[in-house]
């Protein structure tokens, strides 16, 4: 069964040099659930690593939980970092912000 994530999408932006999509609108739970299984799975030979998951109470998007992973070759730092922000809040400006960037 293939799982989507409805919710009003459509917009790209580009944060500085950093690739992000965003969602206005969308099932958050469904998000972090698809996002989790992407990110928690590096194809071999890289390996995945959680490296952040932090809550942050704002003004306009309400309480934000942000996971971020990392993949990489085993003890090595340069890599892939994947971000996911969700705001479950109905009133939220953006509900789910994602971004991939290569940290060297």
């Amino acid at each position: 069964m293939h799982q989507t994530c409805d919710g009003d999408f459509g917009r790209r932006s580009a944060i500085g040099k950093l690739p992000a999509v965003y969602a206005r609108r969308a099932d958050t739970e469904i998000a972090r659930e698809l996002f989790d299984k992407l990110a928690a799975s590096a194809p071999p030979p890289l390996v995945a690593r959680i490296v952040a998951d932090d809550y942050e109470e704002t003004t306009a998007n309400g309480r934000v939980r942000t996971v971020s992973y990392r993949w990489s070759l085993p003890n090595v730092a340069p890599g892939i970092l994947f971000t996911l922000s969700v705001a479950p809040l109905d009133s939220a400006e953006i509900q789910v912000l994602g971004s991939v960037a290569i940290i060297r």
